[in-house]
C-alpha cells in the first residue's frame, strides 16, 4: 500500500504505508492549534516522520477520510482516481525521484 499526498502548490509525494494497528494512531505530545487536528494512522505516521511533508501540508482541518484509489501508469507519469466520483488526477514524477513530482490537478 502507498500513501499519496498532494498540496495546492502542485507537488505530490508517494510514501509506503507502513503503519500497523500495533502502533499508536497519533503522538499525544503534539498539540494541534485550535480548530485543527493531528493526522492519524498511516497518513499521520507519514506526516509525523517526514518534516518536509508536515511543513508543506500543516495540521489537519478535519477528520481523516480514508479511501482507495486506482493508479494507472502511462508514459511520463500516472493517473489516479480520487474518492467517490471525484475527478482523475495526473501525477508527473520528478526526474530523479519517482516518488515525488508535480500534479496537474483534476482532469476536467
Amino acid at each position: 500500500q502507498q500513501i499519496n499526498q498532494g498540496q495546492e502548490q502542485d507537488q505530490w509525494w508517494r510514501v509506503p504505508d507502513s503503519w500497523t494497528d500495533a502502533e499508536p494512531e497519533d503522538d499525544p505530545s503534539l498539540e494541534p492549534p485550535d480548530n485543527m487536528a493531528q493526522p492519524i494512522r498511516g497518513f499521520g505516521k507519514v506526516w509525523r516522520e517526514n518534516g518536509f511533508i508536515r511543513e508543506a501540508l500543516g495540521w489537519a482541518t478535519s477528520e481523516e477520510i480514508p479511501y482507495s484509489s486506482q493508479l494507472q501508469q502511462f508514459e511520463g507519469g500516472f493517473m489516479m482516481t480520487g474518492p467517490n466520483d471525484a475527478p482523475i488526477f495526473v501525477l508527473i514524477p520528478s526526474a530523479g525521484d519517482p516518488t515525488t513530482g508535480q500534479h496537474l490537478g483534476p482532469l476536467p
